[in-house]
């Protein structure tokens, strides 16, 4: 359970780093801005690890997190880069990693 929390703390971490990323920047703006796509797919990688990791039990137990969906987008990224959708990446970015964030700061309190 203690390594739990760390991969929970590295998600986080990436999460923050997300939202900075893409702070007050539209869409049309991520798909053109190379560099800052790149910085978002690999803290969604990071997030997609630190899933793996974390032990079945902690995940059994919150249930509510779509842990398989995480892995998903993070297998896509890897292995299936050539067709990744960049308006899917950011909608996530935007929408689904800040309540990931949400809730699993609401879980390790």
């Amino acid at each position: 359970m203690k390594k739990d929390s760390i991969y929970v703390g590295h998600i986080v971490d990436a999460a923050d780093l997300i939202r900075k990323y893409i702070q007050g920047i539209s869409q049309e703006q991520f798909e053109g801005n190379t560099l800052v796509r790149d910085g978002v797919v690999r803290q969604i990688e990071i997030i997609g690890e630190a899933t793996r990791a974390i032990s079945d039990e902690f995940k059994d137990k919150h249930q509510d997190i779509p842990w398989h969906k995480i892995v998903g987008m993070r297998n896509r990224l890897i292995h299936e880069y050539i067709d990744v959708d960049e308006a899917e990446v950011y909608r996530t970015a935007k929408n689904d990693i800040p309540k990931l964030k949400e809730d699993l700061l609401r879980m390790v309190r």
